[in-house]
């Protein structure tokens, strides 16, 4: 019975997940189309395709190989999103090595995830390269935002942004994270399985990290008015000025770029 409920509460965590992705997925979409913002949209777009292939598989049980696409197609567009929004005009050679390396591991997992059910070994050596695959465009976004966060010093800009960027780096490495758990489910039982005690406490992990990271990314993306003025109680512009999105984005790179600049000096 115990089982039972958990379960029902497990697969609660894992919905509304879903639905801070579709939720944030969407208001990203609309909000690129407001401001024009390739960058935004891709995305947006990205978490619509994630949240449609994590709903497909729920309720038709899609063979693996076409979940596996829709996971690795959004993940690559978030790196794709990474290198627009931070990198997008610069001469550094690594953003294109990242997005080659997430796309190689990407297929590479992609055809694992065929054979991963033959064995405990395949299994784990699936689950190991989608690790990889989840840490390269996951920490990439995350580093990309550290870095931004640490050259924010630099400019006059309204704490939430602040924590924005923080909020969003700190989450990164918890999807990847949710990869390395997955090892240690059994390989011959579905995900969620209660006939184990080690299938059940995998499943709990994980619906509870996708719900902490679903809730921490919705709020960096769309933080309520009462938050942001609550962030901001201490802090007294030098000018009164609201930063568009692309204008944000443009002193992120501009920050970084100098920092660049004068570290090679």
């Amino acid at each position: 019975m115990i089982e039972i409920i958990l379960t029902f509460f497990f697969r609660l965590l894992i919905i509304i997940f879903l639905g801070t992705i579709l939720v944030v997925g969407t208001f990203l979409i609309i909000r690129a189309y407001q401001i024009e913002a390739r960058n935004i949209y891709i995305v947006g777009v990205a978490w619509i395709i994630y949240f449609c292939g994590q709903l497909l598989n729920q309720l038709l049980h899609l063979h693996v190989v076409i979940y596996v696409l829709f996971l690795r197609v959004s993940y690559i567009l978030l790196v794709i999103f990474t290198n627009l929004t931070f990198y997008r005009g610069r001469r550094s050679i690594l953003p294109k090595l990242i997005l080659i390396f997430a796309i190689i591991s990407g297929i590479v997992g992609w055809y694992f995830s065929s054979i991963r059910d033959i064995s405990q070994t395949t299994y784990i050596l699936s689950r190991a390269i989608d690790f990889i695959h989840a840490s390269i465009c996951f920490n990439w976004l995350g580093f990309s935002c550290f870095s931004a966060y640490k050259n924010f010093k630099n400019i006059d800009i309204a704490p939430w942004i602040k924590v924005r960027y923080k909020l969003t780096y700190l989450s990164s490495p918890i999807i990847p994270l949710t990869y390395l758990i997955l090892m240690f489910h059994p390989y011959d039982l579905p995900f969620g399985d209660i006939s184990t005690t080690q299938s059940l406490i995998v499943y709990g992990l994980i619906s509870i990290l996708v719900l902490i990271y679903g809730l921490v990314f919705s709020l960096a993306w769309i933080m309520p008015n009462r938050l942001k003025k609550y962030l901001n109680r201490n802090y007294h512009p030098v000018e009164e000025k609201e930063y568009s999105e692309e204008e944000l984005m443009h002193l992120i790179k501009e920050q970084i770029s100098k920092e660049n600049h004068f570290g090679s000096n």
